[in-house]
């Protein structure tokens, strides 16, 4: 069974996906995520610090165009780029996204009142009248309180 804590579980199924976590005794997937972040240094980074750019917008653009370039670009030991395994393999595996954007929530534990109201920031929350004398564990987000 694999635990991970509540807000990564509900930003997994905001998204629709799969936690799998590292291997514990023998990961053999770190030296292929360090080889990916080197390749993206190596060629879009280090050339960036080498420039000028006047905007966020114009770096922005340079990075696109270097990520276009990267990943149009062949594989040295092997057929194709990583635009075609994107086009053969994965883009049919993927799905839209949701049309509502993740809203990250923060989770906290309050004590029922007599009055039936937990109080969040300061904000008074009504909860059904059997919970009074009990502590709750709540998540809100920005616009929405739920226990």
């Amino acid at each position: 069974m694999t635990l991970i804590n509540k807000e990564y579980e509900r930003f997994a199924e905001h998204y629709g996906a799969a936690i799998v976590p590292a291997r514990v005794r023998k990961p053999r997937d770190k030296s292929t995520c360090e080889t990916a972040v080197g390749i993206a240094e190596q060629w879009i980074v280090v050339p960036a610090q080498e420039m000028q750019f006047h905007s966020l917008e114009e770096f922005n653009e340079w990075c696109l165009e270097r990520v276009r370039w990267l990943n149009s670009r062949s594989f040295s030991a092997k057929e194709g780029s990583r635009d075609s395994v994107y086009e053969d393999e994965e883009r049919g595996c993927m799905l839209p996204l949701p049309v509502q954007p993740y809203e990250r929530c923060e989770w906290r534990s309050a004590k029922v009142g007599p009055d039936y109201h937990i109080v969040v920031d300061y904000g008074h929350y009504s909860v059904p009248h059997r919970l009074i004398g009990m502590q709750v564990d709540i998540s809100f987000t920005a616009t929405r309180l739920w226990s």
